[in-house]
């Protein structure tokens, strides 16, 4: 089944994307793919294509990345719908491609839009503790910590009112950092993809500890100063990802 990469920015999703990528998900032809950037040296894992065409949705409805539109994503107007069209026939492409798939935090934002053209869609949501996501926001967009939450709050409500629990997988980037090849194994398992145990190791294996900058547990996040409905989503985003409580700190914020 095709995948959807999605999560809040700064959540792991690139990481994500290059880990199935290695165990043999396409993302699309080579030419297609961002390059790497200081920000994210080990690659975005991101299809131009795909990300242009959610930028074009957003601007239609009168937002951005960092701008979610307030109200849900339409696509009735002309120029939506001649996009439709092209991301259909964008699709058809990629389709020649199988197992294919790809990546883009907007997908949170956009997802209705995608499960229309691709209705057996899986959707493969990153999370991270708020706090993560907001301190690498700072050293990337000099985002305050208001704004972050506000972002962070606005991608994962909608991923999870676009979806259901049949449809999607809540994969916890502190999980990554514990045990790498049971969360990597996990995400496998959901979308169907049985690579080779030696491609898997490999995979896992690529994992590095030093590209994460910040550190937060839970009870950081309990003890911080940011919105009840934040801290109360990011529970239950951890609730369905299976994070056991005994762990809970180490696997889903940790």
């Amino acid at each position: 089944m095709p995948v959807c990469i999605a999560g809040m920015h700064r959540s792991g999703t690139s990481m994500v994307a290059k880990l199935l990528h290695l165990c043999g998900l396409s993302l699309g032809r080579p030419g297609d793919l961002m390059d790497p950037a200081p920000d994210n040296p080990d690659g975005f894992w991101e299809n131009r294509r795909f990300v242009a065409v959610n930028d074009e949705l957003l601007e239609e409805n009168g937002g951005a990345w960092d701008r979610p539109p307030a109200g849900r994503i339409e696509w009735s107007t002309h120029r939506s719908r001649r996009l439709r069209e092209r991301t259909a026939d964008m699709i058809g492409e990629l389709a020649d491609l199988e197992p294919w798939g790809w990546k883009d935090p907007r997908n949170s934002l956009t997802l209705p839009f995608w499960r229309e053209l691709v209705p057996d869609l899986r959707v493969v949501v990153a999370v991270r503790n708020p706090l993560e996501v907001a301190a690498s926001l700072r050293r990337r967009n000099t985002m305050s910590l208001d704004d972050a939450m506000r972002l962070w709050l606005a991608y994962n409500a909608r991923v999870l009112e676009d979806s259901t629990g049949e449809q999607r997988l809540i994969t916890p980037f502190g999980a990554y950092f514990v045990d790498s090849e049971r969360a990597l194994r996990s995400v496998l398992g959901f979308i169907g993809l049985d690579p080779p145990k030696q491609v898997v190791s490999e995979a896992h294996v690529s994992v590095d500890a030093a590209m994460r900058h910040s550190r937060f547990t839970a009870e950081d996040l309990r003890r911080s100063d940011v919105p009840a409905r934040v801290l109360e989503l990011y529970e239950e985003l951890c609730e369905e990802a299976g994070v056991e409580r005994r762990r809970g700190d180490r696997a889903c914020a940790g």
